[in-house]
């Protein structure tokens, strides 16, 4: 199945002609840009683009790709905006978090999440760092990402702290809450 932010990474690539400034307009690094572009091609069985010197070339395929590309994007947009208006969250949203977390702290906020959102389909990823769940969120594989083990910096990212626990010694996790 067509992705529709590889799609949006080829639209970008057309546009500008070239990887690195395809990159740049996206806040990706040109390798995830290449990524896209490879899945595409094969997903598709054959090149979207020739490389010539430092621009991008699109083939046959990658002309007649673009038309239904604009067109796959335009309609996620028109779906997106009226979901919006009915004011009901609703789609795919996936989360990486280390897997102290998933296990002893979010069982009770997702089941609450669903209970508000329920035509929201989560999925989780226990994530073993917080560069692995950066790298998640920025090549699009994650939508959010909870990092616990350190401060991070990131002018590609919003980030908000959601609060402080102190460090318990010996290091044992909390205990479930009874259930």
């Amino acid at each position: 199945m067509l992705d529709l932010l590889k799609l949006k990474t080829f639209l970008v690539v057309a546009a500008t002609n070239n990887f690195t400034r395809a990159a740049a307009e996206l806040g990706y690094s040109q390798s995830s840009v290449t990524t896209h572009i490879q899945a595409l091609d094969r997903e598709l069985g054959a090149p979207l683009c020739d490389r010539v010197y430092r621009n991008v070339i699109l083939t046959e395929v990658g002309r007649r790709t673009l038309e239904y590309a604009n067109r796959l994007i335009a309609l996620a947009d028109e779906a997106k905006a009226s979901v919006q208006k009915h004011g009901e969250l609703s789609g795919p949203l996936s989360l990486g978090a280390p897997e102290a977390v998933v296990t002893y702290r979010l069982p009770e906020v997702l089941r609450q999440f669903q209970t508000l959102y329920p035509h929201v389909q989560l999925s989780l990823a226990s994530c073993a760092d917080s560069q692995t769940q950066m790298n998640g969120v920025l090549d699009g594989t994650l939508d959010l990402a909870m990092i616990v083990d350190e401060r991070v910096r990131s002018d590609r990212l919003i980030m908000s702290c959601l609060g402080r626990e102190a460090a318990v010694p010996g290091g044992n996790p909390p205990e479930s809450p009874p259930g």
